[in-house]
């Protein structure tokens, strides 16, 4: 059984990814589930390049996650920008202190 390409196993990983716990998975057992996703090949000769591909996959989620949270943050009612749209943006008024002209 040959090596699958770079491209096969990236595909194989973000799929894997989205399905393991890597709080608590080893790279050692994440290139084993890997494997067997590959019909049990050996991939110990691309441990460096799973490694890095790792981290850049986290990366890239870390990134999406951060950027969904940014569009989110447009939508909030409750945030700065929205209150400033809304009217008396910035002012309280406490009926119970007299108001100072």
């Amino acid at each position: 059984m040959s090596i699958p390409s770079d491209a096969q196993i990236r595909r194989q990983m973000e799929e894997l990814m989205k399905v393991v716990d890597l709080e608590t998975m080893s790279t050692k057992q994440f290139i084993a589930a890997l494997s067997s996703n590959f019909g049990g090949v050996d991939l110990s000769s691309r441990k460096k390049f799973i490694k890095a591909t790792i981290t850049e996959i986290i990366d890239s989620m870390e990134k999406d996650n951060a950027s969904e949270e940014e569009d989110d943050d447009d939508e909030d009612p409750a945030s700065p920008a929205s209150a400033a749209s809304g009217t008396g943006a910035g002012t309280y008024e406490n009926p119970e202190l007299p108001k100072i002209s």
